[in-house]
C-alpha cells in the first residue's frame, strides 16, 4: 500500500489485464491516465510502460522527490487511456489508497 508523501525511489505499480473482447494489451505503446486525489484535484502522474504481454500490462509511476505526488490520505482514482497506433481504449478507473505512514 502506498504512503502519503511517497518520494523517489518509491513507485506504484498498476496491472491491466485483458478485457472482454480480447483487445492485445501487446500492442499498447503509450498510456494517457489521469488521476484525481481524495479533495477532486486532477494530478499529472508520468507513466512508464512496464511488462506487456497479450493479456497483461504493467505501468508504473515513480513518485517525485518532494513527495508532493501524493500530499492527502485517501483514495486516489487513475482513468484515462490505453494508447496503440491505431487506437485508444478507456480504462477502467482503478481505486489506490493512500494512507498515513506510521
Amino acid at each position: 500500500m502506498p504512503y502519503v508523501g511517497a518520494r523517489d525511489p518509491e513507485a506504484i505499480d498498476l496491472m491491466f489485464t485483458q478485457p472482454v473482447g480480447g483487445f492485445d494489451l501487446s500492442t499498447v505503446t503509450g498510456v494517457e491516465l489521469k488521476v484525481r486525489s481524495p479533495k477532486n484535484n486532477t494530478l499529472t502522474w508520468a507513466w512508464t510502460l512496464g511488462s506487456q504481454t497479450a493479456t497483461e500490462l504493467r505501468v508504473s509511476h515513480v513518485f517525485s522527490t518532494d513527495g508532493k505526488d501524493a500530499k492527502e490520505e485517501g483514495s486516489y482514482v487513475v482513468s484515462g487511456w490505453l494508447v496503440t497506433s491505431t487506437s485508444r481504449r478507456r480504462i477502467k478507473p482503478v481505486k489506490v489508497t493512500f494512507e498515513r505512514y506510521g
